[in-house]
């Protein structure tokens, strides 16, 4: 496929991201049905009344269908029912559709009929055709449908991030006793190999699994109808917490300089769990995605060897008991991490728990250093950019309003 790069014309003005306004219609639900059955009629109607007035005549099936709807997924036998709303068949002049008479088996009119149909209804279906024509080119051509993917392949993202540490657990399991018969030079250790590169063998298989499914997971959540609803549940419903996660992979510049619209998974604890929100299902894979952050899970051997690399002598790590030990490790390494030390024991601190109105605050200086570098960014002469970019970090743009 060749790519071709052509100058912009000076007419053309840059602008920031921009915000959703309405939601964009998933694939296969109930708003999407309701917007195309208004939509299919007015388009089929106005272009046979425009081709009537330009050309004497109406349109063939095949006009239709290749002129119109080329680019989408709409059945013949639907758009055929849509036509015979607005539309008489004739089939003694060349299969031609003429446009009915108003009021003609309640036919309202093109105008009426246009006036049921919104230009952001437009965006939004327009928007949601691209998308599956870009999830359709990487391979999904299923699971793009519905409401409630994200949620479905995250349920199943648990699911295989269990799997890959139990399947990671035998495997190390296997390869401590190989080592050890290795030693003794067993006579019976061909067998232990084998058992060895089929744990293995295993282990990958599940992995390269659970890597497709991140995969699968992360381009469904950047389908627009993920991140608008989910910007609108946040921003305008107040759903969960309330917050966006700001940057990360829904970040359309890459670089912190426009927001990531992915809400933000609700740390607070809820005495009703429902199946549906997806950021009980984002903590849940958080919690399962590894047992390496989990202290509980470390045995009495593992904990003494952490404990010895902060320092402590054998005698007084003896005399701890296994949640004495939990709590003087999570000490050590929390101080270690305030300390900047940054050594491989941080993953076992314990994070400061800010105050709800503290975490308000850290959140509107978060969306506005963002919101000031979209507009360094943007204001940035084209043989600056180096320059504005490393200017990121001091200064600030004058002339510009605060986002709310």
């Amino acid at each position: 496929l060749g790519v071709v790069l052509r100058p912009f014309p000076p007419s053309i003005y840059c602008v920031g991201q921009t915000e959703p306004r309405v939601k964009v219609f998933a694939p296969n639900t109930n708003d999407e049905k309701k917007f195309v059955n208004a939509f299919v009629p007015y388009q089929v109607s106005k272009n046979i009344e425009r081709t009537e007035l330009q050309q004497g005549r109406g349109l063939t099936f095949d006009d239709i269908k290749d002129r119109l709807f080329a680019n989408t997924t709409i059945p013949h036998g639907q758009l055929r029912i849509r036509i015979k709303q607005v539309a008489n068949f004739e089939r003694s002049n060349n299969g031609i559709w003429s446009l009915k008479a108003l009021g003609e088996d309640g036919f309202p009119g093109v105008e009426a009929l246009g006036r049921k149909v919104s230009p952001e209804g437009v965006a939004a279906y327009e928007s949601q055709c691209a998308a599956i024509r870009r999830l359709q080119d990487l391979g999904l051509k299923e699971l793009y449908s519905g409401g409630n993917t994200v949620t479905n392949v995250a349920a199943i993202m648990i699911f295989l991030n269990g799997a890959v540490q139990a399947a990671m657990e035998r495997r190390l399991k296997m390869k401590k006793v190989l080592e050890m018969k290795k030693r003794q030079k067993s006579s019976q250790l061909v067998y232990f190999e084998k058992a060895f590169e089929k744990l293995d063998a295993e282990y990958k298989e599940l992995k390269k699994r659970q890597e497709i499914a991140k995969f699968i997971y992360e381009e469904l959540q950047l389908s627009p109808w993920n991140i608008s609803g989910e910007f609108i549940d946040v921003h305008k419903r107040a759903v969960g917490g309330a917050m966006m996660k700001l940057t990360g992979i829904g970040d359309p510049s890459g670089v912190g300089e426009a927001y990531n619209f992915l809400r933000e998974a609700d740390s607070r604890s809820s005495k009703v769990a429902s199946s549906n929100n997806d950021g009980a299902l984002n903590a849940q894979i958080k919690k399962i995605t590894g047992t390496q952050n989990d202290l509980r899970k470390l045995t009495m051997k593992q904990m003494a060897s952490l404990l010895r690399s902060y320092g402590m002598k054998d005698k007084q790590i003896g005399v701890l008991k296994r949640w004495d030990r939990v709590h003087v490790i999570r000490d050590l390494s929390t101080k270690a991490a305030s300390d900047g030390m940054g050594d491989e024991m941080e993953r076992f601190a314990r994070g400061e728990k800010l105050r709800l109105s503290d975490q308000r605050q850290n959140y509107k200086e978060r969306i506005q250093e963002i919101w000031r570098r979209q507009i360094m960014s943007l204001t940035a002469d084209a043989g600056n950019e180096a320059a504005a970019t490393s200017d990121l970090g001091i200064g600030s743009v004058k002339d510009t309003n605060d986002v709310d």
